[in-house]
């Protein structure tokens, strides 16, 4: 069953809805599609800004200019973190801002997972055993944009993936 999600744009001004987002590659999720909904809704133009780096997913482009919004290309201090699966009908959630990833990297204990957990890492196979026992190990609490504990949906996120054979993303 689908849960409705929540989104934390980067920034709403007059005339713009603005999600930045860090990683390498930017999916079609519904952190995405649900932005360009509200900003369509309350009639701002959505922007979606990535690094200059970024691979943008066919599709993401397609509905962006479809709407009437734009990809913009430069570098964010600020930006949304969504955890999600790759699997087309998987969840996605937003964790929060890069303020709310740095509060996670301090609480959860394991060394690698400072580097590994970052947008644009995906985890598979022995990556998210790793990914699993880091989390589990480490007693923490910290809720997400939808009010629920990190930690469980994290590892709920990631027996998903194991499950379906599918790749847990930050993105």
């Amino acid at each position: 069953m689908s849960i409705p999600r929540g989104v934390l744009p980067t920034y709403v001004t007059d005339r713009e809805f603005v999600l930045c987002k860090a990683g390498r590659l930017v999916r079609d999720t519904y952190e995405v599609r649900l932005c360009l909904f509200l900003a369509l809704k309350r009639g701002l133009q959505f922007v979606l800004s990535v690094r200059p780096e970024a691979d943008v997913e066919p599709a993401v482009e397609a509905r962006i200019r479809e709407h009437g919004g734009r990809l913009a290309r430069g570098t964010q201090d600020s930006f949304s973190v969504s955890v999600g699966v790759t699997d087309p009908d998987g969840d996605t959630w937003v964790l929060g801002d890069d303020q709310a990833l740095r509060q996670l990297h301090h609480l959860v204990r394991a060394p690698w997972f400072r580097v590994a957990f970052v947008p644009g890492a995906t985890f598979e196979d022995a990556s998210l055993v790793q990914l699993c026992k880091a989390v589990s190990e480490s007693q923490f609490e910290m809720t997400n944009v939808d009010g629920e504990d990190v930690r469980v949906a994290i590892l709920e996120l990631a027996a998903s993936a194991q499950r379906s054979g599918k790749t847990l993303f930050v993105q």
